[in-house]
């Protein structure tokens, strides 16, 4: 099968190295467009995957001490690196999604403080709040909850709440509920219009 090829794709470079002109009106193997495209894309991911290591990526939650990855942590912050910076991978996990598996109490906060999207949710649906009441991270929790972290958001048709009542989670099953009245009592609040001095 052949293509015509398109000008507007930028694998031009890719062709041409296949012996192909790159002329609008020249007639490329099929295969070749497609290998050409995946080729460019996967110059183009090299390029995220290097700016994810030279950054978040350089930062071991599984050894690295606490101390070592604040330092990290707030040495990037400085330098401006993006809180919620997506991983390369296409899961699109960001820090927050990260320390919240781990059950970083500490960086969570860090990152909070910083801006990060506190109700972000990854490819798989999983938002920081959902992961950390599947791992049991009570603390970080907390923090997720006090500094406004949704509880309805679903995966799935699944809340963190329906997440915490299937792993049994009691403690945290608790805190959801009072942050799910509260959050409630909010909206309503907010919606809520008081004309003059009428009953």
């Amino acid at each position: 099968m052949y293509v015509k090829y398109d000008k507007d794709i930028n694998i031009s470079k890719w062709i041409r190295r296949a012996g192909f002109t790159g002329d609008e009106d020249e007639q490329i193997p099929t295969a070749l467009v497609i290998e050409a495209i995946e080729t460019e894309a996967m110059a183009m991911g090299l390029e995220e995957y290097k700016k994810w290591n030279a950054s978040w990526g350089s930062i071991n939650l599984k050894k690295d001490t606490d101390k070592e990855i604040l330092s990290k942590v707030n040495n990037l912050i400085a330098d401006g690196v993006d809180v919620n910076l997506e991983t390369p991978d296409g899961r699109k996990n960001v820090p927050l999604s990260f320390a919240s598996y781990y059950g970083k109490a500490e960086l969570v906060q860090t990152l909070i403080d910083n801006k990060a999207d506190i109700n972000h949710q990854n490819s798989m649906g999983y938002t920081a709040l959902m992961t950390a009441v599947v791992m049991g991270h009570t603390q970080v929790v907390k923090k997720l909850l006090d500094a406004g972290a949704k509880v309805d958001i679903a995966r799935h048709g699944r809340t963190a709440l329906d997440m915490a009542k299937k792993c049994g989670r009691q403690d945290i099953e608790q805190l959801l509920i009072q942050a799910q009245n509260k959050q409630k009592n909010l909206a309503l609040l907010s919606k809520t219009r008081y004309v003059g001095n009428s009953i």
